[in-house]
């Protein structure tokens, strides 16, 4: 059996995705709900297989999921580019391009969504730099990387504002229907929104892929060397 948990906290605008995967044989769960005290504005816990919640507090809370986003990149570039894994996709300046969070303020985030801000999680992708696919995916999900989502929406779909749009509608396939993404990596936009009730969604669906399941249980990765730099722990 398969346990997942999804938690928000709201207030400090974090998202966690907490995964138990476990295998052999367990005593039954009540058929009640559980009783969880928890501090957390909005909650979750779900059977990964078969979908039936366990405990849920405020669970279609709309919230903002921050890098737990990125669980919806890797889902969908798993899902639609898997033969592609050690094909090397180039870093584009759009991919790295950076304003500050005061300046997206001003602007009334009209400026790119996608657009990095100093002091963002990366993996410090260059300019032209070539990357395969599996790589920026290890570092999407071991480093956080920023600069690998917009990478990877880039080289997939052509552009990040394209890959984004196709990824609202990924989700909204799975059954996230309260999630709206204004990009691949989760940078604060006032629009970019989702729950606790479809991340579990989400990320039930994302477990099922064993590369996903083989990154999100590494904790360290050696990056490659690449036409830019040298090999380097990430």
């Amino acid at each position: 059996m398969s346990v997942m948990s999804v938690v928000v906290e709201k207030s400090r605008f974090l998202f966690f995705c907490f995964c138990f995967l476990g295998f052999g044989r367990f005593a039954p769960l009540p058929a009640e709900l559980l009783q969880v005290a928890l501090s957390a504005e909005s909650a979750i816990l779900i059977n990964s297989e078969s979908g039936a919640i366990l405990f849920e507090k405020k669970s279609h809370l709309p919230s903002y999921p921050a890098s737990i986003t990125k669980i919806a990149t890797a889902a969908y570039s798993l899902d639609i580019a898997s033969d592609l894994l050690d094909h090397s996709f180039i870093a584009e300046k759009d991919c790295i391009a950076s304003v500050s969070e005061e300046a997206k303020k001003r602007s009334n985030y009209k400026l790119s969504p996608h657009w990095l801000v100093p002091g963002g999680t990366h993996m410090g992708i260059r300019y032209g730099e070539q990357l395969t696919l599996r790589d920026l995916l290890y570092g999407l999900l071991i480093a956080s990387a920023n600069d690998a989502a917009n990478v990877i929406g880039h080289s997939l779909s052509g552009s990040v504002p394209q890959f984004t749009k196709e990824l609202n509608s990924y989700v909204k396939n799975l059954g996230c229907l309260e999630t709206h993404f204004c990009n691949p990596h989760g940078l604060f936009h006032p629009d970019h929104k989702t729950t606790a009730y479809d991340m579990a969604i989400l990320t039930a669906h994302a477990l099922k892929d064993p590369l996903f399941r083989t990154i999100v249980s590494t904790t360290r990765f050696t990056r490659p060397k690449t036409n830019k730099q040298e090999a380097n722990k990430i």
